[in-house]
């Protein structure tokens, strides 16, 4: 907001100034710019990365219905109807819709169903006995001794997580975003290719009479 938008009426003491803001917020903005954060945090930091990497991994997951619910509820009648169909189900509905074309053989729609398969997978996560039995170098051992590399036997589903497989998750919600952002018109899209608000500002006088609305330019997006 620049401060020469608050011009004072001329001849008029004001004290006070009424606001009034308008956001149409949709999470998957947040996700994503938290998944990005966790990603360079993954890049940057060992000893916190298998952390990062989970944090990536479940926000990109959290996109993809976020995003399905933004632009759902825009473009589908009765959207709300439609509420426990599982997250690829919504998108293919949404695609239907917009006239997206959905070809689970082609991405981003193959990383997509990827991407909600590890979704799955960690939520409904099982124990698992974790075994090893090896032969190690003595340099290997005095490693494990500095703590340089780790004791802890590594499961079948933290074997998934990596920087490489963080980075896909981070493209395929782009690239989908990408994909419905392409296919709504301009007023559709506002609000889900980039969160933003608008407002007004209305000075208000010591007789509790409100002079002229000074709007403020309308958006200041975020991401």
């Amino acid at each position: 907001m620049e401060n020469d938008t608050l011009k004072q009426p001329p001849d008029v003491e004001v004290e006070t100034y009424r606001v009034r803001e308008r956001r149409h917020f949709s999470a998957h903005h947040m996700f994503l710019q938290t998944a990005k954060s966790a990603m360079e945090r993954a890049e940057k930091d060992q000893y916190e990365r298998q952390n990062s990497l989970l944090t990536v991994m479940v926000m990109c997951s959290l996109f993809v219905e976020a995003m399905c619910n933004a632009v759902g509820s825009r473009i589908v009648n009765g959207w709300a109807d439609y509420d426990r169909l599982s997250p690829w189900g919504k998108a293919r509905l949404i695609c239907a819709q917009l006239g997206a074309e959905f070809d689970p053989g082609k991405e981003p729609l193959q990383s997509l169903r990827w991407l909600l398969k590890f979704r799955n997978d960690f939520a409904h996560a099982k124990p698992e006995v974790v075994e090893t039995d090896r032969v190690l170098t003595a340099d290997e051992v005095d490693d494990m001794h500095r703590g340089r590399t780790s004791w802890t036997p590594i499961s079948k589903l933290e074997g998934q997580l990596s920087v490489e497989v963080a980075a896909r998750a981070v493209r395929t919600a782009e690239k989908f975003k990408q994909l419905l952002v392409e296919s709504l018109d301009f007023n559709s899209s506002q609000g889900i290719d980039g969160d933003g608000w608008s407002g007004s500002i209305t000075p208000v006088v010591p007789s509790g009479r409100e002079v002229p609305v000074i709007v403020i330019p309308a958006d200041a997006p975020e991401g």
